[in-house]
């Protein structure tokens, strides 16, 4: 991930702060409407994305297939546009979800599978070594379904939870810095220990933890630090 996409991440939470006033009262009021809008959207956002990926020759219509694929605000606001509707009408979509979880269960494993088989595909077609995988149909799906799974369990009980609560209100300042954290440990790594790339899981591990600890433990510094505590909400929201 790079520090231009986690920039243009910023920037379309902040978008989404300030048009909020004008599509929260749907996501209250008239959420069906407003989430049709949200879905119908993404249609030609996918058709961009598959057409950069496969590099299909379309120089007639070369700036709108770039408007949807590089303004981030319409792709991800969706994500923002149906958390909000979930978290105003939590009971009636409960009550849903609860009823359809094995159909839930079954479309994540299918969904994850054909994350796999989508990208391997796209790969090889397009001639690329690696393709964002936030950009595919299934990811997408995946995602979608994981988090509806996610919300009709009842009762869920994680390990380490009063740990994970902490993290919680931090969650923010840590989406703020990792990007640049796993930049840099990444760089590190590749100068200092370049063995350590060959094994995926122990990187990604590593790289997981550094990512959560070392923003977390510059917020507790800011924190405690009296002449920089003033600086906490601008540096971590």
């Amino acid at each position: 991930m790079s520090k231009k996409f986690s920039f243009k991440n910023i920037i379309v939470v902040i978008q989404l702060y300030l048009l909020a006033p004008f599509w929260i009262p749907f996501a209250k009021e008239r959420w069906k409407p407003l989430l049709i809008i949200a879905v119908l959207i993404q249609i030609p956002i996918l058709f961009s994305h598959y057409i950069g990926i496969l590099k299909i020759p379309v120089d007639s219509y070369k700036s709108i297939i770039r408007f949807f694929r590089e303004w981030y605000l319409l792709d991800y606001g969706f994500w923002c546009i149906l958390g909000a509707i979930v978290g105003f009408h939590q009971g009636e979509y409960k009550q849903l979800l609860n009823r359809f979880k094995p159909v839930l269960l079954f479309a994540l494993v299918v969904s994850f599978i054909a994350c796999i088989i989508e990208w391997e595909i796209l790969r090889y077609y397009s001639g690329r070594e690696w393709l964002p995988l936030q950009t595919l149909l299934s990811n997408k799906i995946f995602a979608l379904v994981l988090l509806l799974f996610y919300f009709s369990i009842e009762k869920l009980r994680l390990p380490f939870s009063p740990h994970l609560v902490k993290l919680a209100p931090k969650s923010y300042g840590i989406y703020l810095i990792h990007v640049f954290v796993l930049v840099y440990t990444a760089r590190i790594i590749y100068h200092v220990a370049p063995k350590l790339l060959g094994f995926q899981l122990v990187l990604l591990s590593l790289l997981a933890v550094v990512g959560i600890s070392i923003p977390v433990l510059m917020m507790w510094i800011v924190n405690r630090t009296p002449r920089a505590r003033f600086l906490y909400k601008y540096l971590f929201g």
